[in-house]
């Protein structure tokens, strides 16, 4: 019997470890498709990470592990010519000081020059002109982009200085977007185009779309598939699955009521491992 990735946010490890995985790969095939820049919000636990490692393994044209899955093909194609990657995660920056998150955030920086044998550098106008010239247009990848600012906005004297920091990060991220060939960024809070994300502009706030309102997260068909192919007992865990459901507030059913993945799954199947 399949395992359930529980806390597993990496895509390849997914596959390779043969975790039941539910295709999304035609979803993020049709976003990727269909526009380039765009804004995504899910509470914790809804598979945000799983699903920004899936699109880089897309663009970095990872065929192998995509094989069996509806967009092998695309993929298959993308491995010709993969794009950059340039994804970032802001839940890792240290906030307990303005240098450590200076330190933090150069370091994730460094990590994309050094892999894609940049110059020596840490500063994102220079790593983004370099990507670009060298490797073609970037798939820019942004998650948790609420974290630091949810994390401080009670302690005065790091507000402003973070604050600032971000500010200039995400005018820089918006002035090179013809350099991107496709933007995505991820988080927990809603997006609006005020205060420190003004600089940020016009992205296609996808959160409550139907197109893709099951692109993160189970749909019910898609649990019970899950549940009919390891031969459990289909109706006493959708049973559980509706009960807990009722229990977290945070879900609130996006649209085509998707399920909350983290939250539910580890009340659900304690007695299923």
């Amino acid at each position: 019997m399949r395992n359930l990735p529980i806390g597993i946010r990496n895509f390849e490890n997914i596959i390779k470890r043969n975790y039941i995985y539910v295709d999304k790969t035609k979803k993020l095939q049709n976003l990727i498709e269909e526009g380039e820049c765009y804004f995504l919000s899910r509470p914790e636990g809804f598979g945000k990470s799983l699903t920004l490692s899936t699109i880089e393994a897309m663009f970095r044209g990872r065929y192998a592990i995509f094989q069996g899955l509806a967009a092998a093909t695309w993929v298959q194609n993308a491995a010709k010519h993969p794009n950059p990657v340039l994804r970032l995660d802001f839940a890792k920056l240290n906030t307990q000081t303005v240098d450590a998150f200076n330190v933090s955030l150069y370091k994730q920086l460094e990590a994309t020059a050094k892999e894609y044998a940049l110059p020596h550098t840490k500063d994102l106008e220079t790593i983004i002109n370099a990507l670009y010239e060298k490797y073609g247009s970037i798939a820019v990848l942004l998650a948790n982009y609420d974290d630091p600012i949810t994390r401080i906005q009670k302690d005065n004297d790091l507000l402003l200085p973070i604050y600032n920091i971000l500010r200039n990060f995400y005018r820089i991220i918006d002035a090179y977007r013809e350099r991107y060939r496709f933007l995505l960024v991820l988080g927990s809070e809603s997006y609006e185009e005020t205060g420190i994300y003004a600089t940020l502009k016009s992205l296609n706030d996808i959160t409550h779309t139907e197109q893709f309102a099951d692109i993160i997260g189970f749909t019910q068909e898609e649990l019970e598939e899950v549940l009919s192919l390891n031969n459990t007992k289909i109706n006493y865990y959708l049973e559980k699955f509706q009960k807990y459901s009722n229990i977290v507030n945070e879900i609130n059913f996006f649209t085509r009521h998707c399920y909350v993945i983290q939250q539910i799954f580890s009340k659900i199947f304690i007695d299923y491992q």
